[in-house]
């Protein structure tokens, strides 16, 4: 029977989040009381100075005062005859005498002078973040001015101040801290200038008040102090360098990070770490797998100019999820703004490979055009029922079967069409409100849209077959739509915040291709169409509460995600090319009715799965911040508690003319050469029983082809965050992770002549203690030296663990999981040099190293009919070494008055890697086609040493932008090394990806007092081929290779040679052309 995820699993969760807590109070000390009532007083003053009321404040209530010396005269006389008044009653009657006014903040009275209501016209706002310099902490209750104007930052350590049109200088002060002056801030009308401010502290003096928050991520000078004072080492990039190019959704962007690459346009690999060992994060929370056939997430489904920043953390800590051993991707969306705004963007652009060009698809639906698939193309589980069906043909109920067929929709067939131009659009509005005093509500809404039709030209070598493809053409119809909405409370104390985001992705891929077999006789016309949706959901409830003067904070968060992911009808269909017809021009092509001994769809048929996830999680922690003399140090410790469910269902079908009919069989029409697909495979055809469809899969039924799951993992953590000395910093912690995770799918038939078949359900339960170490030296106060020590995990997902075949169409060879699977474990070792010689600018290098114990990996193998299948196998043990250059710099050295080189930056991140993986050849081919194993006949060559799968020996990125008030210009650059697309058993079936240059360029200008932004970008200028390949000569040499090679090794080496290598695929996409416009209200 099928398990569902009960509520009794999150109300355990809950129950162990309250048992944290409650040991966490004893531990601590810290009690929770009820509030204390107001005390009231008798405040008898006449034409007494202010500063007597004050100090009769402070001495009743506790209550410090702050005020501005030169704004506020405190011998200005009050005069007061109150009994058993309030702190603010007393407040009010003598304030409302002066020219004064009052503000409560936690336990301070910040008074400052009146202001006026500032006009409305030809003024602007400067905004941002006060942090204390050292820890990057936001500072409460300090002081922004300019003249007579001024405010107080909040309990995030946020200002915004209006101001006139024109130039100022600020001061900002706070009690412990360094005073500040920053100069030349020009405010524009109707602009807010961001600009994070820090501070540092006063020697001789305590800090202030530590509060809930972190430093706004906007700006590119707040992400590096961020990254500054990140107690883990990570790398990033924010908002603004990702609109200074052309990526438009985030597989994109992470390829800019130092240490990442992007395999299939759409999977992150960290350091070399393929993507089943990284992990992602989105606003905070984990994400459910995105995908049927791997452990990962197609970061391609979100759109780039929904996200605010992308933080990569390569190193651990306690409070973070134990399961990536290459990196935790962070993907944060557009926060609460700081000011009201509206802003539209639509673009254009054109490839020059596709724009204007025949473009061939099965038949198109309106929804298309909008992300949906359409009700028309979906089948499965609808009136065609795995379950019904399977008993139907043991049952030999024809009209049962017939009727049934009837309902599989008929899209065989290409249509020509013309490919459009990209078509991108957002609208997104947002703001805040005072909704009392020192509470505000903030809202931002936005979405997105963007469709695009591309076409890639390749060709090909299949060894499978093995079949050439000497032409072929992708025709790709991608529709992506998103939307977000996020809103927020906060008080002075409190924050609370409810985000959603949805993403969709349309992706409909039509491949049309002359194969010729070399099985077989002639040359055959192949189309596959391939129709891909993915959905991804996400809502999300946090809080935030300082719950006392000495700064103890509580945060919790609460969420659900969900993801769907579904072909609904993809479809393989094959036609013998016979002659060509010189009356219509084109060739004659014979579409066969195919046989009923296929054993999957690599002779032609229809094909669909569907992919389910939900994940919840559920958290909190608290965090104690006290001192050690003038030392700050902090104690945090908390709960995650995860609970995950999948479901996965596929089907493939075989249309015949009978059950036994063989191969040739056609419906004749009068010229002889047969009708088309699409006349043939018609449902009156199915209906009338004189066409069949035979379900195949690797258990022989579609009924078989599923699998689900169920994982619930309850983690507890304690990090204490220290600081010995003033300069050194040393965060340690402990991680205890608890996992049981359900896997349940077919395992056989009850007998041979029975419907009922005999599923099993493995439950897999472990537990980790998960320690980490992270150790901060301060140079000077702008650089940094860290060493850092982890032990992570990788855990095999459901598919893995799910001993079901899968068949790639586009690879055509199977994938087949493994019952058993164990976990891997990683030793990480990280130290990095880090100097920011401003806030803007930045140079790290870092050194790692990954030991891993029994690594998982996919690797290929020949089977006994020459076919090739994909395994999932724990290997024995790896390990993964490299080298991190990390750079930004601005050319104002050149001449610092100039605004020009002030504004123009050089940037690059440099990373060389290597790795190996270590494996017993002859074990992992017995394994694979489930033969014996002799360990005596195992010799030193029976174990082999090859890279990690997915790992570049070396990651080039490169930039140099300008930004001016009005003109802008950037120019990219990217290069990965040879990498290790699929692995083999033995080095002969391991396919490589050659490097490839890539150069994208944007101009950018800003008009209209900078409301409205143009852009133009150029994605690819070089346009060079992807190729895949095999390093060794095959023994039946491809057209390229000389003759008289035979399987040895590459005499040039292992990079791409043309004249020796085994030429896989050979890909050109185009160089695409994108012009967008935006503005802001």
């Amino acid at each position: 029977m099928k398990k569902t995820l009960q509520m009794p699993l999150i109300r355990k969760g809950v129950g162990m989040l309250c048992l944290a807590l409650m040991l966490f109070t004893l531990i601590s000390g810290f009690r929770v009381s009820a509030q204390p009532t107001e005390k009231r007083m008798d405040a008898i003053f006449t034409h007494a100075p202010l500063k007597e009321v004050f100090d009769f404040l402070e001495a009743q209530t506790g209550y410090a005062v702050n005020y501005f010396k030169d704004e506020v005269n405190l011998q200005d006389k009050v005069s007061l005859h109150l009994q058993q008044a309030t702190t603010e009653e007393i407040l009010k009657s003598a304030l409302q005498q002066t020219h004064y006014s009052y503000q409560l903040d936690g336990r301070m009275i910040i008074i400052r002078k009146k202001q006026e209501t500032p006009a409305r016209v030809n003024t602007g706002k400067v905004a941002g973040t006060l942090l204390d310099e050292k820890t990057g902490e936001p500072i409460i209750g300090a002081t922004v001015r300019t003249g007579s104007k001024g405010t107080v930052t909040d309990v995030k350590g946020q200002y915004i101040l209006e101001l006139p049109t024109g130039s100022y200088t600020l001061e900002i002060s706070s009690v412990g801290y360094n005073n500040k002056k920053i100069t030349q801030v020009n405010i524009t009308t109707g602009q807010v200038v961001t600009l994070d401010i820090t501070l540092s502290l006063a020697k001789g003096t305590l800090k202030g008040v530590e509060v809930v928050g972190t430093a706004q991520r906007e700006t590119l000078s707040a992400l590096y102090a961020r990254q500054r004072n990140n107690i883990a080492l990570s790398d990033g990039i924010s908002a603004e360098q990702i609109r200074r190019t052309p990526d438009n959704n985030v597989a994109q962007v992470l390829k800019r990070i130092s240490g990442l690459t992007v395999q299939d346009n759409k999977f992150v690999v960290v350091r070399g770490m393929s993507e089943r060992y990284n992990n992602v994060l989105l606003n905070g929370s984990s994400l459910p797998s995105s995908e049927p056939n791997r452990r990962n997430f197609s970061f391609d489904i979100v759109p780039s100019n929904l996200i605010d920043n992308v933080v990569v953390n390569k190193t651990a800590t306690a409070d973070m999820p134990g399961e990536f051993t290459g990196g935790l991707v962070q993907v944060n969306t557009i926060d609460i703004p700081r000011q009201n705004f509206i802003l539209f963007q639509a673009g254009t652009g054109w490839n020059n490979n596709s724009t204007g060009k025949d473009f061939y698809s099965t038949r198109r639906l309106n929804s298309d055009y909008w992300g949906a698939a359409g009700d028309e193309r979906r089948w499965f589980n609808k009136e065609w029922k795995p379950a019904g069906y399977q008993a139907a043909i043991v049952d030999n109920d024809r009209a049962t079967i017939n009727a049934m067929n009837a309902k599989v929709p008929n899209f065989y067939g290409l249509h020509k069409y013309t490919a459009k131009p990209m078509q991108q659009y957002q609208l997104s509005l947002g703001g805040s409100k005072e909704v009392g005093e020192g509470r505000t509500l903030g809202l931002v809404l936005a979405g997105t849209y963007r469709h695009e039709e591309n076409i890639e030209n390749y060709d090909a070598w299949f060894r499978a077959s093995p079949t050439i493809v000497d032409t072929a053409h992708e025709y790709q119809f991608i529709t992506s739509v998103g939307a977000i909405g996020n809103i927020a409370y906060q008080t002075k104390k409190h924050k609370l915040v409810w985000r959603n985001i949805f993403n969709r992705r349309f992706h409909h891929d039509n491949i049309v291709q002359n194969a010729t077999d070399k099985g077989r006789f002639g040359t055959q016309r192949e189309y596959i169409s391939l129709l891909e949706t993915g959905d991804l959901f996400q809502t999300r409830l946090e809080g935030e509460h300082l719950l006392s003067k000495g700064g103890i904070k509580f945060n919790w968060f609460a969420d659900h995600a969900k993801v769907n992911k579904e072909q609904p009808h993809t479809i393989y269909s094959q036609a013998q090319i016979e002659d060509f017809d010189e009356a219509s021009g084109k060739q004659r092509l014979r579409w066969d009715v195919l046989r009923s001994d296929a054993s999957n769809i690599n002779e032609g048929g229809v094909f669909t799965y569907a992919l389910e996830e939900k994940k919840q999680n559920i958290g909190g922690d608290f965090t104690i911040p006290f001192k050690v003399g003038e030392l700050a140090q902090k104690i945090k410790t908390g709960y995650w508690g995860t609970f995950r469910k999948a479901t996965y269902e596929q089907a493939t079908l075989i249309p015949t003319t009978v059950e036994r009919a063989p191969r040739g069989t056609q419906i004749a029409d009068s010229i002889g050469f047969g009708r088309a697909d699409y006349e043939i495979y018609t449902p009156e055809n199915f209906g009338a029983g004189l066409l069949y469809y035979k379900p195949v899969s690797a258990t022989g039924v579609s009924a078989a082809d599923y699998y689900d799951g169920t994982q619930n993992l309850h983690a507890a953590y304690l990090m204490a965050d220290l600081q010995p000395l003033e300069k050194l910093h040393i965060i340690a912690g402990i991680r205890y992770e608890n996992n049981m995770m359900r896997v349940h799918n077919f395992a056989s038939f009850a007998d041979a002549q029975s419907a009922n078949l005999l599923d099993t359900t493995v439950t897999y339960r472990e537990s980790d203690w998960l320690p980490s170490l992270n150790i901060i030296y301060n140079l000077t106060p702008k650089i940094n030296v860290r060493a850092a020590y982890s032990k992570t995990l990788a855990r095999p997902d459901f598919r893995e663990r799910a001993s079901f075949v899968y068949y790639d169409l586009r690879l055509r060879q199977t994938v087949i999981g493994a019952k058993g699977l164990e976990y891997s474990r990683a030793n990480n070792v990280d130290l990095r040099f880090e100097w920011y010689p401003s806030p803007v600018e930045i140079l790290s290098v870092t050194a790692f190293y990954k030991k891993y114990k029994k690594p998982v990996e996919t690797v290929n193998n020949q089977m006994a009919d020459n076919k090739y299948s994909v395994f999932y196998f724990n290997l024995e043990d790896a390990e993964n070494r490299g080298l991190e250059l990390d750079y930004r710099h601005s050319f104002s050295f050149i001449k610092k008055t100039s605004n020009f080189w002030k504004n123009l930056f050089l940037s690059a991140n440099f990373t060389i890697m290597e790795s190996k993986v270590s494996y017993n050849e002859k074990k992992l081919r017995a394994e694979a086609q489930s033969i014996p194993y002799d360990p005596s006949m195992d010799s030193a060559a029976t174990i082999r040493t090859r890279p990690l799968q997915g790992l570049s020996p070396y990651i080039i990125n490169g930039g140099l932008s300008y930004q001016g008030n009005i003109i802008g210009a950037n120019v990219t650059y990217n290069r990965i090394g040879r990498r290790v697309l699929f692995a083999g058993i033995d080095d002969y079936d391991d396919i490589y990806e050659n490097p490839r240059d890539v150069i994208d360029l944007q101009l950018s200008a800003r008009l209209l007092k900078q409301k409205m932004e143009i852009r133009f970008n150029v994605s690819d200028l070089l346009n060079q081929y992807y190729i895949d390949y095999f390093n060794k000569v095959p023994e039946a040499n491809p057209p390229t290779s000389p003759s008289g090679l035979s399987n040895v090794d590459d005499p040039k080496g292992m990079g791409y040679n043309p004249d020796s290598d085994w030429k896989l695929k050979r890909t050109k996409r185009g160089t695409a052309f994108t012009f967008t416009i935006s503005y802001r209200l």
